[in-house]
């Protein structure tokens, strides 16, 4: 008897009164169609390219674990150990409208909803949250396909992004060893296996014309799924030997070193994904390669180079138009950059276009860097595996603009590349020595590679010879003991190489000695012996006339440059030349002549006389040019050099060097006569009164005496003709937080603006009064500004209509500071409170609505102007019922309690709420208290925000009572002193000082107008 439960519900049968014995047809049937999952599956994997021995143990495998790959013919299941939340920065719903799609794609559309409706990965929705969505082409050889995206741009602006980081390609890369045979696993829609918690699937919400969703499991296009599938990725392979397979994102690669330990590894990661309920995409896997495609990268039992595919877009790319497109050439180039040696220098012409401010312009030196980089990443080098078993060599070498470097090691006797890097020097590095662009190139190429050598031993080659004797040096400069202490922590030694065997990193500049080859001593000619000076700087001509003392001549400042490193000692065996053939004259105003020479005792050897004439004073620099030499002395290319060949010489390898001969300094001692030397380079007409920093320079070359430098800045900041007359670098004060009123009318700033056109009502000036909270205007058109007719004014038009204010606020205009004006507000109560001189800020939102004022009166008046005050209570009714932009609300509102009725919108009837007189009293009692605490505040965040903006840039005058201060002139003309002074400082209060001017009379200055005297 067979019993069948046709319901959803279990039924519980008492066996005691039947004996029974399971029995499924269900097992029966699921045989068979595990029988036609797994033929549907093999017909699947591309098995064209796996190698016959192979291919039986692999088909068993996949059989094996048949259930870890998706079928299309069912839906696509989520993982079981791990779920996704989403996080906003705030609960605002990010709204989009849909874009506008083509009418043929609603068709596919619709498809792919009702697809992923039934396959669980989205649902209906009621969020308020929308996003737009697209359709856009799969990569697909056979027919077209599409994918349905949802743009996130904007959700992705709010989301709390997901820090779990991502793994180094670079690392994961070297971790592979040398593995035989690869294999590449692709997740089935990895981002939808992934679940989304409930309480997130809002914000994922998107429309279509058929209705409003969201979906349940991970999209694509949120900037939290990699991370959030590499996180999902790494819980689940955790726990397996490191070397079995590696990870990026959706991308998962097992190696094996044999066909054994392959299938190992493979049954492996597929118990694993069986575990975790993983499916992988069974057309994109593929087993047993021995070359594959990992992130970009051909990797094989060889080693690394770049993508093969992506040779005919190396080949066809098109010579950049602009900035942009060198800026995705140079991008594209640079994820290879590890298999081009000398890369940062072959690109320093392609950078230099991407330069902030940096005009673009295409010359031969980009396209030949453009071609070179093309030619160089179509045949690359191939990198080997590092092998942490062995010993590691890091070669490396510096030119004058970028430094390289190779990771390599030994293999069967050749020394093959790990890595290659490079760097472009900074200008400061550029104009550094020799020995310290080397040592600046071992020491960043060590920090480079750190991962591979740190707490190994390994070697360092150079073909600087005076870099192996560096930690035998005892006393070093500080600039190279600093370099050489931060990388002790490192194991390694220096080995020397000469530069033809250091081929593989940076190419330097070397001596051309092909024309030195060639050079004879029958081949002298008349020609001047030069140096070519460093920069713009003036080359010094030597007399012909004999200086009365020759010997005390010498070099002040030689400054090896990159050419200087491949000089050796010249030996000049030419004594035997006569003076007629050295008859050195001028062919060009380029050239330092060193007519001495031709003065020298006939018997004296042209060797000994270079060396009598010009001598290396600074030993430490003269060891620096000898340490900086590369070239073997011994060289038979030198061993006869003609005078006549010295300018060519020094133009090719002394390119940048300076050669300055001057006489030595005079020292002084007599204060009186330092005195009178300062006077005369600084005060008088051909002084000039230079700044401390030119003065100082012009005098060190003649002079010299103690604390020279502290001395001529002393004398130059005491002098009193430069304080008044010259700009310096001004303090400001920072800003002062102010007290914000609590009520309307408290405090109020007055001010008058004009004159302007006299009108038919004979005004020429206006006076504007401002409430500091409400900001509500009064303008008041008048006469003249006489105190009688400023006070007649403000009583009739501001205080009988609003009341008196409790503090007015003004500058020092006499229309304000009077006997009139200052008896209305002593019978008022009116506090008066004065700005300072000449420092506006006081009243600084009344000054800027003069200037909105101004505006609005250009726009109306008539040709003659002449028509101002007609406009002036338009003015006053526009501004006073236009939202503040700093409160937001209409000063007419927080000073009435009413939203103003615009003019301009009488047409359309807003039916007011009826009150009884009780009711509308506590309404608008209401209204303006809750108005004007919400204004308030705005006001004082407004202040602070503004403060702290504007006090990041500015500094103190720091004061002290006694002291000595320059007035700065306002209104001057154009050859006044900038500043008047010096005056006493008699009281300082905050940001203001009391001053005793020339007149004994006491005034109340600002600090930004003032600039401290040092004596």
């Amino acid at each position: 008897v067979r019993i069948l439960n046709t319901t959803n519900k279990t039924v519980k049968i008492d066996t005691s009164k039947i004996k029974l014995s399971p029995l499924s047809d269900y097992e029966i049937f699921r045989h068979k169609k595990r029988a036609e999952r797994v033929n549907k599956l093999i017909s699947k994997i591309n098995f064209s390219s796996i190698p016959e021995f192979a291919k039986e143990q692999l088909e068993e495998l996949c059989s094996e674990y048949e259930d870890v790959f998706a079928h299309e013919d069912e839906p696509l299941s989520t993982n079981n150990f791990y779920e996704q939340s989403i996080q906003t920065s705030d609960n605002i719903p990010v709204y989009i409208k849909n874009y506008r799609l083509p009418e043929a794609h609603k068709e596919e559309i619709n498809k792919q909803i009702h697809k992923m409706l039934d396959d669980g990965i989205i649902e209906n929705s009621v969020s308020q949250y929308n996003s737009p969505i697209l359709l856009v082409p799969k990569k697909s050889k056979d027919q077209k396909k599409w994918r349905l995206v949802v743009d996130f741009r904007n959700l992705n602006k709010k989301v709390i992004g997901d820090k779990f980081p991502l793994p180094r390609i670079e690392e994961l890369l070297d971790q592979m060893g040398r593995a035989k045979f690869f294999s590449t696993l692709d997740l089935m829609s990895g981002f939808h296996q992934i679940p989304i918690e409930k309480s997130s699937r809002k914000f994922t919400a998107f429309s279509t014309n058929s209705g409003h969703y969201q979906f349940c499991r991970l999209p694509f296009g949120l900037n939290i799924s990699p991370n959030s599938f590499q996180r999902m990725m790494t819980i689940a392979m955790a726990g397996l030997p490191p070397d079995i397979a590696f990870l990026y994102i959706d991308d998962i690669i097992v190696v094996g070193c044999s066909l054994k330990h392959h299938l190992k590894n493979l049954k492996c990661v597929f118990e694993r994904l069986r575990d975790k309920n993983l499916k992988l995409n069974p057309e994109k896997c593929k087993f047993f390669q021995t070359e594959v495609t990992f992130l970009g990268h051909q990797v094989s039992a060889e080693g690394i180079k770049p993508d093969v595919s992506k040779y005919e877009a190396i080949k066809n790319y098109p010579v950049p138009k602009n900035a942009d497109d060198t800026r995705r050439f140079v991008a594209f180039c640079n994820y290879y950059r590890r298999f081009v040696p000398n890369f940062a220098n072959i690109a320093l012409p392609l950078n230099k276009l991407l330069r902030k401010k940096a005009k673009f312009e295409w010359t031969e030196s980009q396209q030949e860097a453009f071609n070179k980089l093309k030619t160089t990443l179509m045949s690359p080098t191939i990198l080997q595996y590092p092998d942490f078993g062995k010993q590691f060599i890091i070669s490396t070498d510096a030119s004058n603009s970028a430094c390289g470097a190779i990771l390599s090691q030994n293999f069967e006797g050749k020394d093959l590349p790990i890595a290659f890097a490079s760097r472009t020097f900074t200008p400061g590095e550029r104009n550094k020595s020799v020995i310290e662009k080397e040592l600046a190139a071992i020491h960043w190429a060590i920090n480079h590679f750190r991962p591979y050598v740190y707490g190994r031993k390994f070697v360092v080659r150079t073909d600087h010879r005076p870099l192996t004797y560096l930690f035998a040096m005892k006393n070093p400069s500080s600039k190279l003991t600093r370099m050489r202490l931060d990388i002790e922590e490192y194991d390694f030694t220096v080995e020397f190489v000469k530069g033809r065997h250091n081929n593989g990193p940076d190419a330097l500049s070397r001596i051309d000695i092909d024309d030195l080859k060639k050079v004879n001593i029958s081949q002298v000619k008349t020609r001047a012996m030069t140096s070519k000076p460093n920069g713009n700087e003036k080359q010094l001509e030597i007399s012909d006339e004999e200086p009365q003392q020759p010997d005390q001549l010498r070099v002040y400042e030689v400054s090896p440059s990159e050419s200087v490193k491949n000089m050796v000692e010249l030996k000049f065996l030419v004594s035997s030349c006569a003076n007629n053939e050295l008859n050195v004259i001028v062919q060009d105003g380029k050239s330092v002549i060193l007519k001495r020479l031709l003065k020298r005792n006939t018997n004296e050897s042209m060797e000994s006389a270079l060396e009598r004439e010009i001598q290396i004073v600074d030993k430490e620099m003269y060891n620096k040019i000898q340490s900086s030499l590369k070239l073997s002395a011994e060289s038979e290319i030198f061993n006869y050099i003609s005078v006549a060949t010295f300018k060519d010489i020094c133009n090719h390898n002394l390119r940048n060097v300076s050669i300055k001969l001057y006489k030595p300094l005079i020292h002084i001692s007599d204060k009186e006569k330092i005195a009178e030397i300062l006077h005369q380079y600084h005060n008088t007409p051909t002084g000039g009164h230079l700044g401390q920093s030119r003065m100082y320079k012009k005098l060190k070359t003649i002079y010299l005496w103690s604390n020279m430098k502290k001395s001529i800045a002393k004398y130059v900041n005491s002098c009193e003709k430069c304080s008044k007359n010259k700009h310096q670098t001004e303090t400001k004060e920072p800003m002062q937080l102010t007290t914000t009123p609590v009520k309307v009318f408290e405090v109020v700033s007055i001010d008058t603006v004009g004159p302007f056109t006299k009108t038919a009502n004979n005004n020429r000036y206006a006076v504007t009064l401002q409430c500091d909270l409400s900001k509500y205007v009064v303008v008041i058109p008048i006469k003249d500004k006489e105190a009688s007719t400023v006070a007649r004014a403000v009583v009739n038009e501001f205080i009988l209509k609003y009341g008196p204010m409790n503090y007015l606020k003004s500058d020092l205009g006499t229309e304000y500071k009077n006997q009139v004006f200052e008896g209305i507000c002593k019978y008022l109560h009116i506090n008066q409170v004065f700005a300072t001189v000449a420092h506006p800020e006081t009243i600084g939102a009344l000054e800027r609505n003069h200037k909105c004022l101004n505006e609005y009166l250009r726009s109306f008046v008539n040709e003659n102007h002449d028509d101002w005050d007609t406009w002036i209570p338009y003015y006053a009714y526009c501004y006073n019922t236009t939202p503040n932009t700093v409160h937001g609300y209409t000063p007419f509102e927080l000073v009435f309690g009413k939203i103003p009725s615009i003019l301009t919108e009488i047409s359309i009837k807003r039916p007011d709420p009826l009150y009884n007189h009780e009711l509308y009293a506590k309404e608008l009692k209401y209204r303006l208290q809750s108005s004007i605490i919400r204004a308030r505040q705005h006001l004082q965040d407004s202040k602070l925000k503004r403060i702290n903006l504007e006090n990041q840039d500015r500094n103190t005058l720091n004061l002290e009572k006694g002291e000595q201060v320059f007035i700065k002139i306002q209104n001057r003309r154009k050859m006044d002193p900038l500043y008047e002074g010096p005056f006493e400082v008699i009281e300082i209060s905050g940001s203001n000082c009391i001053i005793k001017d020339s007149n004994n009379k006491l005034i109340n200055i600002h600090k930004n107008r003032l600039r401290k005297f040092k004596k």
